[in-house]
């Protein structure tokens, strides 16, 4: 028994590689011989003719699988590879003694559904691989191309574990880094490069409101159109942000249809439209802004998030539900911290995300906490030095005109503190001087949002403003003691 398989794109080489290796180990261990018995296109040694060799294995080849994933049904080679594959099988079968009702060429769907698929790869039996009775079914027509005589006795043995079998495949699959939103959706980008979400609705002076809203209302329709594959395809947090985009593009064109069939406003001397209610423009440009924002976070993968929650802990609504979200990611701090200081975990740490620094301000305190008197302390703390600044840096540009009500930017910083103040008492640190400026610059942060808060004269606000002002202002009090630094001395000799 030989199987080919052919992919298109990294998400497809790791699948094509994933299933080679659970088709040898879990599922046809007894009829394979061995690896060699399923050939992985891009396995073909390079400096050889790719078709001679090809047509030497694929005369012995019992069938072939296509990984379909949304960058082969885009790649020409795999158009070809698949064609000159089905006619080398079709010549082959038609020569020996196999059941010829079969179709020797299967596609496995990975983040497609069968009705993407047109052209010649259509014609084939498609198979989703997250559907156990569908992949069991196709195992079966897999045995019958090798003969009776073996798939019978097999089939039945596959029969018994395959419950076990089907759970390995999923973890398999699962193990395969997701690919970018942008190689699922090449034409995601190019929807949003129009007037009708680049430009401000203020700034719109011809305002053709009609055709700002049907621009908004084709880019809907065709992120609707690839919402079930992009919920197969990509990461979770990525598909909370697509879902999140559709609702906010739907609210955008309901916004803009306010102003359709309205009067001409009047354009003022600096160029902008006086629009009438002033309330209708300002809803388009909330949404607006908040599309450019999702667009540009989905389209840069610098901008990837390092754990799932980190789209749902940034649009939760209070500090308690983000509370929660901390909570339940605590159990897993201990084993992330043991690998904080790889390399590799450098964009976790720079990460554009609230939830990941504080995750990773976490685990840096369990490190710090774990290591008192440990050789790589310094190393430790000028990482949290590090970490605190940047945070703190962060909080400023956010405590701007719009500062955000539920004060997360001060709950990041807040963490990020954390793993300076709770070392033991008098620790060298030969970066005293960086810490005082991190101290004085938060203090500073402090009062003036303080007084920017207290002018707006709202209980609520300020009241959640002065919980987390305490806590802040307690960590540094802390880190004065610690490190004994000069503002600490200065107070007690005042006292004094």
């Amino acid at each position: 028994m030989k199987i080919f398989i052919c992919w298109s794109g990294e998400w497809g080489k790791g699948a094509a590689e994933q299933i080679k290796a659970w088709l040898c180990e879990d599922v046809f261990r007894d009829v394979l011989r061995d690896t060699d018995d399923v050939l992985v296109s891009g396995d073909i040694t390079k400096g050889v003719l790719w078709f001679d060799e090809l047509t030497g294995f694929l005369d012995q080849a019992s069938a072939a699988l296509v990984c379909l994933t949304p960058a082969a049904l885009r790649s020409r080679w795999v158009h070809y590879e698949v064609g000159a594959v089905a006619k080398a099988l079709t010549a082959s079968r038609a020569q020996s003694e196999s059941d010829s009702r079969l179709a020797p060429v299967f596609t496995l769907l990975l983040g497609v559904n069968a009705g993407e698929i047109d052209g010649p790869l259509a014609s084939f039996q498609s198979t989703s691989v997250q559907d156990a009775t569908d992949t069991r079914r196709l195992m079966g027509d897999l045995l019958r191309l090798v003969g009776d005589g073996v798939g019978q006795a097999e089939g039945e043995a596959l029969n018994r574990r395959w419950p076990v079998t089907w759970k390995k495949l999923q973890e398999r699959l699962a193990g395969i880094p997701k690919p970018y939103l942008t190689d699922v959706f090449p034409e995601f980008d190019g929807l949003f490069r129009r007037k009708t979400f680049q430009e401000s609705i203020f700034e719109c002076v011809n305002q053709k409101w009609l055709e700002r809203y049907d621009g908004a209302c084709a880019t809907l329709k065709a992120l609707r159109d690839r919402e079930a594959t992009i919920e197969q395809a990509c990461r979770p947090h990525v598909v909370d942000m697509y879902k999140a985009l559709i609702a906010t593009v739907d609210e955008y064109a309901m916004a803009v249809s306010l102003l359709v069939g309205t009067k001409t406003f009047e354009v003022d001397t600096n160029g902008r439209v006086v629009i009438d209610p002033v309330g209708a423009g300002e809803a388009c440009e909330l949404r607006r802004k908040r599309i450019k924002s999702l667009v540009a976070r989905l389209t840069d993968p610098l901008q990837a998030a390092q754990f799932e929650e980190a789209f749902r802990f940034e649009v939760a609504e209070s500090p308690a539900e983000k509370k929660s979200f901390i909570q339940r990611r605590a159990a897993d701090v201990g084993t992330a911290a043991r690998a904080l200081l790889d390399p590799r975990n450098d964009g976790w740490r720079s990460s554009d995300w609230d939830y990941d620094r504080i995750i990773y301000s976490l685990c840096l305190e369990a490190r710090v906490r774990s290591s008192p008197g440990a050789s790589d302390l310094p190393t430790l703390l000028g990482t949290a030095l590090e970490r605190a600044t940047m945070d703190l840096e962060r909080a400023q540009v956010r405590e701007g005109m719009y500062p955000p009500p539920d004060c997360c930017h001060l709950m990041t910083l807040s963490y990020a503190l954390g793993p300076l103040e709770c070392v033991p008492m008098r620790t060298a640190f030969d970066r005293t001087d960086e810490l005082e400026y991190l101290v004085r610059a938060t203090r500073e942060l402090l009062a003036r949002g303080h007084t920017a808060r207290d002018a707006r004269k709202d209980p609520a606000v300020m009241a959640m403003w002065e919980s987390f002002e305490t806590v802040i202002d307690n960590s540094l009090g802390r880190i004065e003691r610690v490190f004994g630094l000069g503002a600490v001395a200065a107070r007690e000799a005042n006292v004094r």
